[in-house]
């Protein structure tokens, strides 16, 4: 008895071609900043005084408590961009792209952070000076000075 067979094979790319388009994009290394990204001194200084308190001001973490209410969600949303990047062959993303994304994503929720969170209400004396309380909140300078940067990074000398 004899058998025949025809059978025809395809070939499925998995995502080793994305993969390595995602590789090439990382040998031109970039680094992401989140935060007071060059923010003039006096803006960075009342930052870090509402994050951390000062004689008679308390502390308002605005930047801890955003890192700490997201950052699990940051990593899932970081993983499933570059997933969806990784088995989509025709995606013009880039690692760029995507810590750009990112940036956005993140500068976004410590400045609702810093606009929403639940703080201690403001001194009497504050509020007659601003005229309302809104804690963190008086010219909107800090919240806008909240933004990210992607950057090539400078090659560490050695010594």
């Amino acid at each position: 008895m004899q058998m025949k067979v025809d059978a025809k094979f395809k070939s499925v790319d998995l995502g080793m071609k994305n993969m390595l388009k995602l590789m090439n994009t990382l040998r031109d290394p970039r680094a992401l900043d989140i935060g007071l990204i060059d923010a003039p001194p006096e803006i960075v200084a009342r930052g870090a005084i509402n994050e951390f308190g000062a004689p008679g001001i308390p502390a308002r973490p605005w930047l801890t408590t955003a890192v700490d209410t997201n950052s699990a969600r940051w990593l899932t949303e970081w993983t499933k961009d570059f997933w969806v990047v990784f088995k989509n062959p025709n995606s013009q993303l880039t690692a760029r792209d995507l810590q750009a994304r990112m940036g956005k994503r993140c500068a976004d929720d410590i400045r609702d952070s810093l606009e929403n969170g639940a703080w201690e209400k403001n001194a009497k004396t504050t509020i007659q000076k601003k005229g309302f309380n809104w804690p963190l909140v008086e010219t909107g300078a800090l919240a806008a000075a909240i933004t990210y940067k992607v950057y090539k990074p400078q090659p560490k000398r050695s010594k």
